[in-house]
């Protein structure tokens, strides 16, 4: 069983995973499960989310952190479906 740390976002109702930054060095947090450090023991990843400060860091089980990614990924929305809705009135003029 792997764990992760999590945070929640500073600009929405989401939460972000710590990224494996052999994986992807855009960003330090993602808000996808796929690009997050897992952690093999769960001692290592409390001592690193105790190490954090801002934004409630915590450890999270995998399976807890993919029931919530799926959660958060149900309510969202992309901006390309905000431009198709915004676009759409210029079929019809």
């Amino acid at each position: 069983m792997g764990y992760v740390i999590m945070t929640d976002s500073r600009k929405c109702d989401d939460v972000l995973f710590m990224v494996d930054r052999r994986r992807q060095r855009r960003s330090f947090w993602s808000n996808r499960l796929d690009d997050a450090f897992v952690y093999a023991n769960r001692r290592a990843a409390e001592r690193k989310a105790a190490s954090l400060r801002f934004n409630n860091p915590r450890a999270v089980s995998i399976d807890e952190a993919r029931r919530i990614e799926r959660l958060q990924l149900v309510g969202s929305w992309t901006f390309d479906e905000a431009d198709m809705s915004w676009d759409a009135h210029k079929d019809t003029w």
